[in-house]
């Protein structure tokens, strides 16, 4: 059963319908605040009737004389006297709702009254508008048993001020299809960034106060901010957490990641998921299939020698021994028959990459003798790890906020605990970002290897240090770059999270052609 007013949105924008019906994606902006807030204070006694029927169910505003129905909007109509297509559409829906549920006369007409002309226009109830509609109602529910997500519509004037922009990415959706690199119409998504908190000091007391966040320090220092702008909270000491501030970061969709003292990952807080099931349902299909699922894993790992290619280029020049190794890697990818032997290289890359990190730490006072993970074991090491935690937190939000399930990845498996997928995006991003930051963190002579202490085999950031470097990471999360394949200017941050929507599309579209970010 559909709603009337998914008969507005279908002939608006089917892709639009789908967005929201079929794949759960929720956003709102401030025209769709006005609208909501308008029907609240017009319209308090709607009443709503249905029909299984008509397979149609719907609000109507007010009824006037009986037989007469008022529907309002926030806008103006299409011309003095003429309502927009869809409006009518929505209104003649209701007429025939109305009339299914015993009235014993035909709806005449009807009314809309458009709030920002102050106006109301008159709409006829005539057989031509009936048959659209019903026409309208077979086609809507069509598309909520499909599951093919609609083509971006060719109006683009549709899409500006669209509240499901951070969604739909109308334009970058449309030079993946087309492999056309023109100049976008600049229709991006709304910034998602925000500000960063970062709780380090051991007894702190994290509460909720209204629509605030507010932080207590043991020694009683208070530190509030505003909950709508925040971006991530990061708290990697024992910390006091309030009801009332975890429903606040559920209902403002704030993740809250725990790290442990050596800042390793140990788990996240998000508020509910998506409720686009269609594109989880598609992922696990898609990891069913070897072969499909290999060649989104040679994507990724392409993608990932690419950058750290290019940026060692940078530092080391582009003749330089290892970055030919890297290309030599590169062009053996394809070859790869099995998830296991691309693990192969991507391990042959890996060496050949941090081999590299020694010429990069020379003149500096730290040294280099190799990646290790578990534990970190020098302050090089200390670092990296530390930043990939907070990378891996933005990647597991992206995936959330895209519909996806990021336990289930193509190059990392489904090992019991361990987030694959965002492991999986995050090595297209691990040298851009973090990688960078290090060594660009060490070169500027922000850290020493003083500012490090040891814990067993552990080598763990000093706090002081380690407040330094987090406001690092978050500047270069922030970072503008010129996006490689779109050409407009935008965050790494931002662009994490277009590539997990831009990924989720690839799956629904059943089209093995996403193509993820590359330095050029």
């Amino acid at each position: 059963m559909i709603t009337s007013s998914q008969l507005n949105t279908y002939l608006f924008c089917p892709r639009l319908l789908f967005l929201e019906a079929v794949l759960g994606c929720t956003s709102s902006n401030e025209p769709s605040e006005e609208g909501r807030l308008l029907h609240d204070k017009l319209s308090p006694n709607e009443v709503f009737l249905e029909s299984s029927e008509l397979g149609l169910k719907g609000s109507i505003d007010v009824v006037e004389n009986e037989n007469i129905p008022i529907e309002y909007k926030r806008g103006k109509p299409f011309d003095k006297n003429k309502p927009w297509d869809e409006h009518a559409v929505q209104l003649c829906s209701l007429a025939l709702l109305m009339e299914s549920n015993h009235i014993e006369e035909k709806v005449p007409f009807g009314y809309i009254w458009y709030n920002a002309a102050r106006r109301r226009v008159i709409v006829d109830i005539n057989d031509s508008l009936r048959e659209k509609t019903l026409t309208t109602i077979k086609d809507c529910l069509r598309l909520l048993e499909s599951s093919t997500l609609p083509p971006v519509h060719q109006n683009r004037k549709k899409c500006t001020g669209c509240n499901q922009l951070p969604n739909c990415l109308p334009d970058e959706f449309n030079i993946e299809k087309e492999k056309n690199e023109q100049s976008l119409s600049k229709i991006l998504s709304p910034n998602i960034e925000g500000q960063f908190i970062y709780i380090d000091n051991y007894g702190s007391k994290v509460s909720r106060k209204e629509d605030l966040i507010q932080v207590t320090s043991i020694d009683g220092e208070k530190k509030t901010v505003g909950a709508g702008m925040v971006n991530q909270i990061v708290i990697q000491q024992p910390t006091n957490l309030t009801s009332g501030f975890l429903e606040l970061c559920g209902k403002e969709n704030i993740p809250i990641a725990i790290l442990d003292y050596s800042g390793k990952w140990q788990g996240s807080f998000h508020g509910p998921m998506t409720k686009n099931v269609l594109t989880r349902t598609k992922q696990y299909q898609i990891f069913q299939d070897p072969e499909i699922s290999l060649i989104y894993a040679k994507i990724l790992i392409e993608a990932k020698i690419i950058n750290q290619r290019v940026w060692l280029r940078r530092y080391l020049g582009k003749d330089h021994l290892i970055s030919q190794k890297l290309q030599n890697i590169i062009t053996r990818l394809n070859s790869a028959k099995s998830s296991l032997e691309l693990l192969g290289y991507e391990g042959e890359a890996a060496k050949v990459y941090f081999s590299a990190f020694e010429e990069l730490l020379k003149d500096t006072d730290f040294t280099w003798a190799g990646r290790k993970k578990h534990p970190s074991t020098d302050p090089v090491n200390s670092l990296l790890s530390f930043g990939y935690s907070l990378l891996l937190q933005q990647v597991i939000t992206a995936c959330y906020l895209g519909g996806l399930d990021p336990y289930l990845g193509f190059l990392h498996g489904t090992k019991h605990g361990k987030p694959s997928l965002a492991l999986d995006l995050m090595e297209i991003y691990r040298t851009p970002i973090i990688d960078s930051a290090v060594i660009g963190f060490i070169k500027r002579k922000q850290c020493e290897p003083k500012d490090f202490e040891y814990l067993g085999e552990s080598c763990v950031i000093k706090q002081s240090t380690r407040k330094d470097f987090v406001q690092t990471l978050v500047e270069r999360f922030k970072d503008e770059i010129i996006h490689p394949i779109f050409k407009y200017k935008t965050s790494y941050q931002r662009s994490i999270h277009v590539e997990a929507r831009l990924l989720a599309f690839s799956l629904l579209s059943k089209q093995e052609d996403w193509k993820p970010f590359t330095w050029r």
